[in-house]
């Protein structure tokens, strides 16, 4: 038998079908009993019947499908954005956009590893790292979204949180990186407590907050929103809180509700405007903020809980992470709400 016919008995092998696959062995056997002195014959044919059982096997083992355990081993949800959950154009964030739809690596235990900015060629330093303790879930805990695809969300336990060491500063093309000035931002924390965040202190998004750095630093938890210009535990140090009390303490996000908090900073970094969009409601909710023109660092981006004291940890989950280099007006806020609101149910009390 030449070596064409024998690798063209091996093609067909690897795409027979079941029942032909079988015909193949049941004429491989009878011609290796009727043929004892073809040796080289014997050789392919055996080799054939290897190659068709590795075809059967593909059968009856299908490969697993992207995001699933293999083995206990390491899973990798979509590294790139996925197509039908990004944000219009419009919407883009230029600094930073975190989305649980895609960009998590999680071990085989399901704890989460890193989780990789939406847009990786434009931004490929923008990854967070988690310590111990957070996890994948991929169906939240909401009636709105229970049956929705791509509801994913990073499980804060209470004792994690998710570090980006790259500089905001530094990292992607020129138009994508934060402007550490007195400019104006939009911050977007989409996510749901479970331990209440009026009597619970819980981390949204810190910025420039480190243990040997406290100048330029943006500390927004559940119930303090403030920006620093210097030593907090120096009288010059410029320190500002924005609203605390007013706004976080007296309207303190929701507990085992989806929320969106978004914080814009107008241009010249003079005043500010608080956002929230929830289950259930019919239009956002808004409020005022004092703002003082300090610049914020672009370094440390840290969620879930407080880097430098090592406390504040969030208990709950948290969907999307968005950093924008500009203001984003009502509209614009109410558009990423309604984006999000096939995933969480927000603005989704109807007229």
């Amino acid at each position: 038998m030449s070596m064409q016919r024998r690798l063209s008995n091996v093609g067909r092998l690897l795409h027979a079908s079941p029942v032909e696959v079988r015909h193949q062995q049941a004429w491989a056997s009878s011609s290796c009993l009727g043929h004892r002195h073809r040796r080289p014959e014997r050789l392919a044919l055996l080799s054939a019947l290897l190659f068709s059982m590795v075809a059967a096997s593909l059968l009856v083992f299908p490969i697993p499908a992207e995001g699933e355990s293999v083995g206990g081993g390491r899973m990798l949800l979509q590294a790139e954005g996925n197509a039908s959950m990004m944000l219009t154009a419009d919407l883009l964030p230029e600094v930073a956009y975190f989305d649980a739809s895609a960009g998590l690596s999680v071990s085989g235990s399901g704890s989460v590893k890193t989780w990789r900015d939406m847009e990786p060629t434009r931004r490929p330093n923008n990854v967070l790292k988690f310590t111990a303790g957070c996890t994948l879930q991929q169906q939240p805990p909401s009636e709105a979204a229970a049956a929705a695809a791509g509801a994913a969300a990073v499980t804060f336990s209470g004792s994690c949180l998710g570090r980006m060491k790259a500089s905001l500063s530094l990292t992607g093309s020129t138009g994508s990186r934060w402007r550490k000035s007195t400019e104006a931002f939009t911050a977007v924390w989409l996510g749901r407590f479970e331990a209440d965040p009026a009597t619970t202190k819980q981390a949204l998004i810190h910025l420039s907050r480190t243990r040997t750095d406290r100048k330029h630093a943006l500390v927004w938890s559940s119930n303090e929103l403030s920006i620093s210009a210097g030593d907090e535990n120096k009288e010059d140090s410029n320190r500002t809180t924005v609203s605390a009390g007013e706004l976080l303490t007296d309207n303190p996000p929701p507990v085992n509700e989806w929320t969106m908090e978004v914080l814009v900073r107008k241009r010249g970094a003079e005043s500010a405007t608080y956002y929230r969009a929830r289950e259930g409601d019919r239009q956002l909710s808004s409020w005022p903020v004092s703002s003082v023109p300090l610049a914020i660092g672009g370094d440390n981006l840290v969620i879930g809980g407080d880097y430098r004291d090592r406390n504040s940890y969030m208990r709950g989950q948290v969907a999307a992470v968005l950093l924008y280099n500009r203001a984003l007006s009502a509209d614009d806020v109410t558009n990423l709400a309604v984006h999000f609101n096939s995933r969480f149910g927000l603005l989704s009390g109807g007229e």
